[in-house]
């Protein structure tokens, strides 16, 4: 699962899109409209869209999710009154700690970890411009961000692939 949005940070920012990939199969595309943008809906529907596809999981893995996806994730749901899943009912496990911890590269980031390994990763590069664009509900630019995200999954079920064999699978709630 990955999220792309506005901004680090959720008070500030909304979510843009997200994907979840099932392993070895499809992956859910979610996408905010313009006009969820222009008429300051934002991102209430994919929220709610998120809540909904959830309950297809009982774990999500991430890519540094602990420290942005999830709490992004979680903050913009609440803040649209739609709840979140309570602690114990969904599991996740972030990638980011196996690469940082169980091995040794020169960085912590998923795209070094990926060409490191030989995964194809990040030919949608992260334009400044794309996602100001975005923001203002630029549909060229929202479909670009949608494919940095399903790429976002791709490479990460790819990467998983190789470290889920050399990391505790954890009951750690969403």
């Amino acid at each position: 699962m990955d999220i792309e949005a506005t901004s680090l940070n959720a008070s500030f920012g909304f979510m843009l899109a997200y994907c979840i990939k099932r392993h070895g199969g499809e992956t859910l595309k979610r996408l905010i409209t313009p006009k969820e943008i222009s008429t300051l809906a934002f991102d209430k529907r994919l929220c709610a869209q998120f809540l909904e596809d959830l309950d297809q999981f009982d774990r999500l893995i991430t890519y540094y999710g602990t420290g942005y996806d999830v709490p992004f994730l979680r903050t913009r749901c609440l803040s649209h009154g739609l709840g979140f899943p309570p602690m114990g009912t969904l599991f996740h496990t972030d990638a980011y700690y196996a690469v940082r911890h169980k091995l040794k590269l020169h960085s912590g980031r998923l795209e070094a970890a990926c060409t490191f390994f030989g995964i194809p990763s990040k030919s949608t590069k992260l334009d400044p411009g794309v996602w100001r664009n975005a923001q203002a509900g630029c549909t060229k630019s929202l479909n670009h961000i949608l494919a940095h995200n399903v790429e976002d999954v791709e490479c990460l079920e790819s990467l998983w692939n190789i470290l889920q064999g050399h990391t505790k699978i954890n009951k750690r709630s969403l």
